[in-house]
């Protein structure tokens, strides 16, 4: 289901926002289930390929380097002893946003 719902963002995913960018991942829950995201990306690319495609698209090397990177966003363990459950996970929102925006700005 998931791969139905959101294939079309994986193909363009030049022309989406980052937030949109952001909202795939935690939809595919990602940062509690990565092999999630490496299921979709691999329907993804197959999809593509069935389009004409024969090799990785850019797509999927775009797609692969925002995963890396929100999933390497940490906090400080002394950074979330003062935050409560929101704060931390707005924070963590923040900062995966920013990473997006920084690998789209290259």
């Amino acid at each position: 289901m998931l791969v139905c719902r959101y294939h079309l963002h994986y193909h363009r995913i030049e022309e989406l926002r980052s937030t949109t960018l952001l909202k795939v991942f935690y939809a595919l829950d990602v940062f509690r289930r990565p092999q999630r995201f490496k299921q979709w990306l691999q329907a993804c690319e197959a999809d593509a390929r069935g389009r004409g495609g024969n090799k990785m698209t850019s797509q999927s090397h775009l797609w692969q380097k925002l995963f890396t990177a929100v999933c390497e966003i940490r906090l400080d363990p002394e950074e979330i002893s003062q935050l409560s459950g929101l704060q931390i996970a707005e924070k963590l929102r923040r900062q995966r946003l920013r990473a997006i925006r920084e690998i789209r700005a290259r």
